[in-house]
């Protein structure tokens, strides 16, 4: 039956391809003759469009010349009327009137070389350009013929080589005669040819065509672009009447269109040859063939897959055969336990024997079964089985024995062509059931157990917390769990900062607080308080706590925290009174060697530098020996007392040896240290001490460098307070 229907989609497939073939030629040959129309209105159009567009401008061109003409002409009859001078005036003089008055014309026509005046003897006497000499005109055909017929005022010349500027020009003329149409003289604007060629140039630049201009007389060729030369016969073979011109030119098929000029010997012709219309349709006929071949290829290959493919489809049929075979054995003697179940009815289509040893029936037994005789769980969950809504279900299956058993189903829709069979794959996981259900009483005892302790416990799995015992609640103020979630994160939100305890401004990344106190707690030589933590319950008051960090398994931590606020705070005391010098209470040498690591690595961070300053009473052995060591006990009280009131929090005062103080400083750059030195200079000395009055004292830094030895900082800071107190005290010196 497959292969049946292989062949007869085959059959189908190449009967659709021909007529494809067939459409895609029409269309093809269709496009050919429709592109081949298109080029040839779009020529037309072209050389219509562009006769009219220059003859438009050439004739506005001549009839502004022959207006220029008809008032130079009226000006040179009026000349002795105007100016009664004019005709006592010896030669020349009228002779550079008639000039200037010429020349004045030229500017409003910039088309024009120059204008002449030829008197009736035929000698140009006058020019807009000052010519010095007169210039024989006489063999000129245009003079002859306005000399011979007085009938004629106006008119052109054909092209000439002038005797004025010695190029190639066209005379348009206007006659002067008396009243008995007696020749006086002509007036002649000379006319220059590349004039004329630049207007035909720029009108057709974007045209694409070529423009001849020729004499209506004789269609002799005046002018041309692109310097092309057409043949006399051909010309003369033209029929100029029509709108549309086509002829033959050098084997090409030329597309014309001319026009008449009117009040001018001209017609205007514009062409267009094939190599230049048929270019697009050249083009797209490429295009259309390439596309056709690739078509006619691709049909080949179609044709070449289609056999290919029929051969591949008769192997895997006979494959798919074989498979099934295969298939059907491993279903049989899978050490899973598989069974095949109509969706729809519930009946048990067929199982394997791993299913039979499972459930103690024959195969012939349980294919008379319904689902619902083996799963005896909620009809809810049995109707999503066979909707397929879920595919992996718990269910508790009956036995032929009558025992009951928890099994994982995993189900799955196969297709058939009798319908869709719900597959599934069944795991016996009764005793795995078992355990977890002991695990989880087991969980809710030591959750019972946790809440009964008084030190606040928390289950978290490094990303959130899990679960938190009652002490976490009423210490916070929240009834469960879920309400603290809606406002907090973690825990960690309610370390207070406190640089003597462990806080998140210590730590580059919050979301890692538990594995940073996990890595405190293996650092022996790190101080027991950095492993504390400040809160405040929801009253407000302030407790310190001991962080511990046990693992329930290996993704819950326990983390649990006592709170010894009592004892802790006691302890704290103690140290800061171990670690302050006794009489000023300022930080003693105890304090510096316990914490000037931790305050390179964290100084040293962040575009931070740490500096060392070293700080001097001037001439305190003065203030001894002058009012007594009480005296001067009081005033290291002072001093220590109006340095710290002026520090920042990150700064400390360390007594490093009678009046010698040490100051550790949290700085940008050298300038700031310089800023911060000189206003507690100006706060010592406007002070006023007890007893002894006002009192200056020296200062000496140093900024820590990279690697560098501590002892050597302190010793560069106590260089530079001796070179201060050197050179005149009461200063500040950076080294």
């Amino acid at each position: 039956m497959e292969l049946n229907n292989s062949l007869k989609y085959k059959k189908l497939t190449m009967f659709w391809l021909i007529i494809l073939s067939l459409i895609i030629l029409t269309i093809f040959l269709f496009q050919i003759f429709y592109e081949y129309k298109k080029s040839l209105d779009k020529a037309e159009a072209k050389v219509s469009e562009t006769v009219a567009i220059v003859s438009k401008k050439l004739e506005n061109d001549f009839a502004q010349i022959d207006n220029l003409l008809e008032i130079a002409k009226n000006m040179l009859i009026s000349i002795p009327k105007d100016n009664t001078l004019f005709k006592d005036l010896n030669p020349n003089k009228q002779k550079t009137i008639i000039e200037d008055r010429l020349k004045s014309f030229l500017k409003h026509n910039k088309s024009l070389n120059e204008i002449i005046f030829i008197n009736q003897d035929g000698y140009v006497t006058a020019s807009s350009n000052h010519i010095p000499n007169k210039i024989d005109v006489n063999d000129r055909d245009y003079f002859q013929e306005v000399k011979n017929n007085n009938l004629i005022d106006k008119g052109f010349s054909n092209i000439l080589i002038t005797k004025v500027g010695d190029r190639k020009a066209f005379i348009q003329f206007n006659t002067i005669r008396d009243e008995n149409r007696e020749l006086i003289g002509v007036l002649a604007a000379v006319i220059n040819q590349n004039k004329i060629l630049q207007t035909l140039n720029t009108l057709n630049k974007t045209s694409n065509t070529n423009l001849f201009l020729l004499s209506k007389n004789n269609r002799n060729l005046q002018l041309s672009t692109n310097n092309i030369i057409l043949n006399q016969k051909l010309l003369d073979g033209l029929d100029f009447n029509k709108d549309i011109l086509e002829y033959k030119d050098n084997n090409k098929n030329i597309i014309a269109s001319s026009k008449s000029l009117e009040n001018s010997p001209f017609i205007l012709l514009s062409t267009l040859s094939s190599d230049k219309y048929l270019s697009l349709f050249l083009s797209n006929l490429k295009i259309i063939l390439i596309f056709f071949i690739l078509f006619i290829l691709l049909s080949f290959i179609f044709y070449f897959n289609i056999n290919k493919h029929h051969k591949r489809e008769l192997f895997l049929i006979k494959e798919l055969k074989r498979s099934k075979s295969r298939l059907e054995n491993m279903f049989r003697i899978h050490s899973s336990i598989m069974i095949l179940v109509d969706p729809k009815s519930g009946n048990i289509i067929d199982a394997n024997k791993s299913a039979l040893d499972f459930y103690g029936y024959t195969l012939d037994e349980i294919k008379n079964l319904h689902i619902s005789k083996i799963n005896i769980s909620l009809k809810d969950e049995m109707t999503k089985a066979r909707t397929l809504d879920k595919n992996i279900f718990h269910f508790k299956h009956k036995l032929k024995n009558g025992e009951i058993r928890v099994v994982e189903v995993n189900s799955s829709p196969i297709k058939t062509k009798d319908g869709t069979v719900l597959f599934s794959i069944i795991k016996d996981i009764t005793e795995a059931k078992a355990n977890e259900e002991k695990l989880q009483k087991s969980y809710e005892l030591q959750k019972n157990l946790i809440n009964l302790q008084e030190n606040i416990i928390i289950l978290t799995n490094n990303k959130e917390m899990e679960f938190a015992n009652d002490k976490f609640l009423s210490f916070f103020g929240y009834e469960n769990l879920e309400d603290f979630k809606e406002k907090h994160s973690c825990i960690c939100d309610f370390f207070k900062e406190d640089k003597d305890f462990f806080c998140l401004s210590k730590i580059k990344n919050r979301d890692y607080w538990i594995e940073e106190l996990e890595e405190l707690e293996e650092l022996e030589e790190k101080d027991d308080l950095d492993r504390l933590v400040k809160m405040d319950d929801v009253n407000k008051n302030e407790h310190i706590f001991t962080i511990n960090i046990s693992s329930l398994d290996e993704s819950i931590k326990i983390i649990s925290f006592t709170d010894i606020t009592q004892t802790a705070s006691k302890n704290i005391n103690l140290a800061n009174k171990l670690l302050r010098d006794k009489l000023t209470n300022a930080y003693n040498r105890e304090f510096f060697d316990k914490n000037y690591r931790d305050f390179i690595k964290e100084y040293n961070s962040n575009n931070s530098k740490l500096a060392l300053a070293m700080l001097d009473i001037d001439h305190f052995k003065y203030v001894n020996d002058t009012f007594g060591h009480d005296v001067g006990d009081i005033v290291l009280q002072e001093f220590v007392t109006i340095i710290s009131s002026n520090l920042r929090a990150d700064d400390f005062l360390i007594r490093w040896g009678g009046e010698e103080f040490i100051l550790i400083l949290k700085i940008r750059n050298q300038e700031d240290l310089e800023n911060i030195l000189e206003k507690l200079r100006k706060i010592v000395e406007e002070f006023k001490f007890t007893k002894v009055g006002h009192r200056t004292s020296s200062f000496g830094g140093a900024i820590y460098r990279e690697n560098e030895n501590i002892l050597q900082t302190i010793k560069r800071a106590d260089d530079a307070v001796y070179k201060a107190k050197q050179t005149g005290r009461n200063k500040v010196v950076i080294l």
